[in-house]
């Protein structure tokens, strides 16, 4: 960690996040079997998918959604979908079919965006850089037992 004497030495974001991520990217080295995929945490009822094994700075983007972005290069690296169980149900009440048994990332952010997408005329701002990006996240497949807790 970084010593006290360089805490105080630390002028810029830039250098706090340079700091930063030299001091835990050994730590992130040791993840030699990464490979994205969707984690549903049961305790927070949110979704989890980071699509690159690197150190994240979050970006709320609303009270449903935040997106991780990268501290080296500024690119959107994953994101987290909150309330899920409730999404589920409306999914189920609106008559939302899922043809191939298989949920994908996709509906959750269509859900995610809605607040978002409803308080903006123009879209939002600070979305946009990682609209592109977050639009290749639809089509991750989360497996059926993975939100059984979800479903309950």
């Amino acid at each position: 960690m970084a010593s006290a004497n360089m805490k105080e030495a630390i002028t810029t974001a830039e250098e706090y996040i340079r700091i930063v991520d030299d001091e835990c990217s050994e730590a992130a080295k040791s993840v030699v079997d990464f490979r994205p995929h969707p984690i549903y945490d049961p305790k927070d009822d949110c979704l989890i998918f980071y699509m690159r094994n690197e150190l994240p700075i979050r970006k709320r983007i609303n009270s449903l959604l935040t997106l991780y972005i990268s501290a080296k290069d500024r690119m959107l690296v994953g994101c987290e979908v909150k309330s899920v169980s409730k999404m589920l149900k409306l999914k189920g009440s609106f008559g939302v079919l899922v043809a191939d048994r298989k949920l994908r990332l996709g509906i959750f952010l269509a859900f995610a965006l809605v607040p978002t997408l409803a308080e903006s005329n123009e879209g939002d701002e600070e979305l946009e850089p990682y609209e592109e990006d977050l639009e290749s996240y639809k089509d991750v497949e989360i497996e059926d037992d993975m939100l059984v807790g979800a479903c309950a």
